[in-house]
């Protein structure tokens, strides 16, 4: 028997031939891509613009910040009556000033005797040299180099502190000294003496017979063509009214950089609201920038 073998088929193989694209189909695709980048590329680097803004914008908040708490914080130890600000010149800095004491200070004022039990016990209006208080103060020059008496007002107490800081006349007068005497009854004896550089003409008493220690002028300048907020400390001499001339020598320190503007006003108290300070602080940089208003409330008045 013949074994019949049947042949094995193999598939043709089928070539298939591609095409390439026209000219008109790439320059649709040019086109369409061109026309998606346009559109995507601005929102991504608007994303990161405006992350960039932010930062700075937060920035600059901090920084706001950061110059209200150091000016509170000074007003805080200012001398009431003595907080002074006034609407500058054209192009002048705007300037708010005041009588202050370092932050350690454990004394602001300090009530002085109003019945003459002693020699020193009431201080007279004129010539006095030395007072008692009712505080037990051993190191009062340490933190207080001055003293003031009988600014009843604030119109007084400017005055006296803008013109007659280093004469030996007027409501202010340079400490010398202080000695505390042993603590004891009120009605036996003082508890601290303080003894002036000079002679003085106080001219009236204090309200409620009250001493008020500070150890200079202060002030926060805002120097808008430089773009910084000054804090103005260390000067004594002044004898006249002009912001710039007291403060020739005195000690610039920069609170805040980027200042495009800023604005100080006294805002007046009522029966019921101590005065205030209205502070407006802009910062910034180019197109961007922040604007930040505060009260701050002047607990010592104005």
């Amino acid at each position: 028997m013949k074994r019949t073998v049947s042949p094995v088929i193999k598939p043709k193989k089928t070539l298939t031939s591609f095409a390439g694209f026209t000219l008109t189909e790439l320059v649709m695709v040019i086109v369409i891509m061109g026309i998606i980048g346009a559109v995507i590329t601005p929102l991504i680097g608007n994303k990161f613009s405006a992350v960039a803004q932010s930062t700075d914008r937060a920035e600059w908040v901090q920084q706001a910040e950061f110059a209200l708490f150091h000016l509170k914080n000074d007003l805080a130890y200012a001398v009431p009556n003595s907080i002074y600000g006034s609407e500058p010149a054209a192009g002048a800095n705007q300037v708010v000033e005041f009588l202050g004491l370092s932050t350690d200070a454990s004394h602001l004022a300090a009530r002085y005797r109003d019945k003459n039990l002693s020699g020193f016990d009431r201080l007279q209006p004129n010539n006095d040299v030395s007072f008692d208080v009712f505080a037990n103060i051993p190191n009062l020059t340490s933190f207080a180099d001055y003293v003031s008496i009988g600014t009843a007002n604030a119109t007084a107490a400017i005055n006296d502190w803008q013109n007659n800081l280093t004469l030996g006349t007027g409501s202010l007068a340079a400490i010398a000294s202080a000695t505390a005497n042993p603590t004891g009854s009120e009605n036996t004896g003082p508890l601290t003496t303080i003894t002036l550089t000079g002679n003085h003409d106080f001219g009236s008493h204090s309200p409620y017979f009250r001493a008020y220690f500070f150890n200079g002028p202060k002030a926060y300048e805002c120097d808008t063509s430089a773009g910084v907020l000054y804090r103005v400390s260390n000067y004594t001499t002044l004898g006249t009214t002009n912001f710039a001339g007291r403060t020739a020598t005195a000690a610039r320190s920069i609170v805040v950089d980027h200042v495009l503007d800023c604005e100080f006003e006294l805002v007046a108290g009522t029966t019921y609201s101590p005065p205030q300070l209205k502070v407006t602080l802009g910062i910034g940089a180019g197109t961007e920038s922040i604007r930040l208003i505060d009260k701050i409330i002047l607990e010592n008045a104005s």
